[in-house]
């Protein structure tokens, strides 16, 4: 077990205002009806997390879907066709995808002609090749929603664990305490009172070996101080005393949801926080798509470290900072992209725009490349001038403070113990084959894919051949 839409404002309003004046008029009275829908769509949603706690959220991937029928203006005009989803592309032929016939095949082959080799990194004349610019923009968008969807991995299993079903089979066992209410689903629902409750859960049957996980669920009284509907702390033990890492979700009782995680290993760190807000519809728990959606990650490594900053905004485009620093190198992209679909398997890019900035060995950084593209009738074609490249403009590697400075990571699990005395304790093991169709569901990774763009064979010719075949010895 790995670590890894808001409530309308008028609810609170009226939880602040009360019941309807009696001397409302007919359309105060109507406001005041829909001030009393709200308030009642906000208690259910309380009573339904104190209740079930986690078990009701919706997946993370929720909050990726896109609003129907809404884009940016001019993005979509001209995007004719279906693109393929995201997931399959690392199973279609790529060349073929982001290049127009036969510009990759002449470029691996040294027979490219000067119009072909202007086509390889991105066009410069409307409908000729998106090429590797696009390609990047694609798995840029893939990358981004990975990150979102890392955050929903500690969710999955709290949500999917702990059943009647599980327990039955032996992927659940239940070691000391009680619980709540005699019902397993009920382990992370909110305690009533001051009371917090802490669960302890021992993994086993997983190849990496033995480990515990905690988790405090936040009381009835620390939530209302802390104006929360709904909190909950993970944190991971692996033998020491202290944790590797933590998680944090939060529901606030304006319906903001977040997910806070950070996680040390001995030749990195990683961190990472998902933003989004929920709302109470039609008797569910969804996200609100009319509202920005944020992840932010950063990462570290012993050859270099990055962070990224990605939100996806209700009119269905996704704006991706990243700052990448490797071997003395620098990159920097800022990338804005339309998307559509409503889950994990139908999201499709359908149009971007990016502009970067490399430097090597702490030299001088290299000219801002700059390009876009639309899905055209079979390939992502160059669409110099679109209204997304117009949006570029908005952000500046030189002064915005997202590229001041590089990438730098700090992880903090002081604040948990890995001594903490459970008021429940749980097992749960991966080698059960009902635990192991939870592990399943909970680790998909369709989304480590995204690096499609250099594992064709031919385009990965194509970019060692693009030098000397179009620019000639160096």
């Amino acid at each position: 077990m790995t670590s890894r839409a808001s409530l309308p404002l008028i609810a609170l309003a009226c939880a602040l205002a009360g019941s309807v004046p009696s001397h409302a008029t007919a359309a105060d009275s109507t406001v005041g009806a829909g001030q009393t829908a709200a308030l009642k769509n906000r208690r259910k949603l309380r009573k339904l997390l104190r209740r079930k706690g986690l078990a009701k959220l919706p997946s993370v991937a929720g909050a990726l879907a896109a609003r129907t029928g809404k884009h940016r203006r001019g993005t979509a005009a001209v995007v004719t066709g279906t693109p393929p989803a995201l997931v399959s592309i690392p199973d279609a032929s790529v060349k073929d995808l982001f290049w127009r016939p036969g510009v990759v095949d002449a470029i691996a082959g040294g027979t490219a002609s000067p119009e072909q080799c202007s086509e390889f990194w991105s066009g410069g004349t409307d409908g000729q090749s998106g090429g590797m610019g696009a390609c990047h923009m694609a798995e840029g968008v893939g990358y981004s929603l990975g990150d979102i969807l890392g955050g929903d991995t500690s969710l999955c299993y709290m949500k999917r664990f702990p059943t009647r079903a599980n327990l039955s089979a032996g992927a659940l066992s239940l070691l000391d305490g009680a619980f709540p209410g005699d019902d397993p689903s009920r382990l992370f629902s909110v305690p009533g009172g001051s009371t917090s409750r802490v669960v302890k859960v021992s993994v086993s049957g997983e190849k990496e070996g033995a480990h515990d996980v905690f988790l405090r669920v936040h009381g009835e009284d620390e939530n209302q101080a802390a104006g929360d509907l709904y909190a909950v702390d993970l944190w991971y033990c692996g033998g020491a005393p202290q944790p590797k890492g933590f998680d944090h979700i939060r529901i606030t009782d304006a319906g903001e949801f977040t997910a806070e995680q950070q996680e040390g290993h001995e030749d990195g760190a990683y961190v990472a926080t998902i933003s989004g807000f929920v709302t109470f519809t039609n008797g569910q728990v969804v996200y609100d798509t009319t509202r920005s959606r944020r992840a932010q990650v950063a990462s570290s490594h012993p050859g270099g470290s990055f962070k990224a900053d990605h939100q996806i905004a209700g009119d269905n485009t996704i704006a991706s900072k990243s700052y990448d620093v490797f071997d003395g190198g620098t990159h920097m992209s800022y990338v804005i992209a339309s998307f559509s679909g409503s889950d994990v398997d139908t999201l499709r890019f359908l149009a971007g725009a990016f502009k970067e900035r490399n430097s090597n060995g702490g030299g001088p950084s290299q000219p801002d490349f700059v390009g876009s593209t639309e899905y055209r009738d079979g390939y992502y074609a160059a669409s110099p001038g679109s209204a997304l490249e117009s949006g570029l403009e908005t952000v500046a590697f030189d002064s915005d403070p997202f590229y001041a400075a590089p990438p730098s990571i700090a992880v903090d699990a002081s604040a948990y113990s890995c001594a903490t005395v459970p008021d429940v304790a749980v097992a749960i093991d991966f080698a059960n084959p009902a635990g192991a169709a939870v592990k399943a569901r909970c680790e998909t990774r369709v989304y480590d894919r995204m690096h499609f763009c250099h594992e064709d064979p031919t385009v990965h010719s194509a970019e060692q051949n693009v030098g000397p075949v179009c620019y000639g010895p160096h």
